[in-house]
């Protein structure tokens, strides 16, 4: 297991939507280089200051949740709609499919977790209290909203989260105890599990 250092979000830096509609800010993608179309998976934080489209994402499993703001009505072609707030929690769909946002109460910054489908896996969860992460993952990021939280790992090596910061964990062992400091904490756990590796490339 290999334990990185704690990243403040203020230090991602902004790149454009693949639609170009707006602005968003890579936590992490693999390959590391990887553009929009050939990331395996991609953590990102996306800035919604309008109403429109999502970008597609053909073959590509996923999942969302508010990170800051009022939120965003979510209409798919087919007419339904979903409620995406604090309170929801987290939505999963396809990439291909076609998405129209609205937001609810102003500007929005949404957490986004997208996966290759078939080639690997990734699993969202939100914690406000004391919990045990009673699962391992290829790759795992911590990603604290409010507060702070302690981490204890099974090695034995514990970590401080504070607010506004991430951390990510190569081979997490299962039994990670979560602790927050404070009655408001809250954060977010990514866990992502690799099905099938990377190609090589060549040139």
């Amino acid at each position: 297991m290999k334990i990185g250092r704690p990243i403040p979000l203020a230090s991602l830096s902004a790149i454009p939507w693949k639609n170009g509609g707006g602005i968003t800010r890579n936590l992490a993608v693999e390959p590391e280089d990887a553009d929009f179309d050939h990331f395996l998976w991609r953590l990102s934080f996306a800035e919604v200051n309008a109403p429109g489209r999502f970008s597609s994402f053909p073959g590509v499993d996923r999942s969302i949740l508010v990170w800051r703001g009022g939120g965003m009505l979510l209409q798919s072609k087919d007419g339904g709609v979903f409620a995406l707030t604090a309170a929801a929690g987290a939505h999963a769909f396809r990439g291909e499919d076609e998405i129209e946002a609205t937001l609810i109460d102003g500007p929005t910054i949404d957490f986004n977790v997208m996966v290759r489908r078939g080639r690997c896996t990734a699993v969202l969860c939100r914690y406000t209290s004391e919990a045990v992460l009673s699962r391992s993952a290829d790759q795992a990021f911590f990603i604290c909203a409010k507060g702070g939280f302690r981490l204890a790992f099974q090695s034995g090596e514990q970590c401080l989260l504070r607010a506004e910061e991430s951390l990510s964990v190569s081979g997490l062992a299962e039994g990670v105890r979560v602790l927050p400091d404070a009655p408001d904490a809250a954060m977010v756990a990514v866990l992502i599990d690799v099905l099938e590796p990377t190609p090589a490339t060549t040139g």
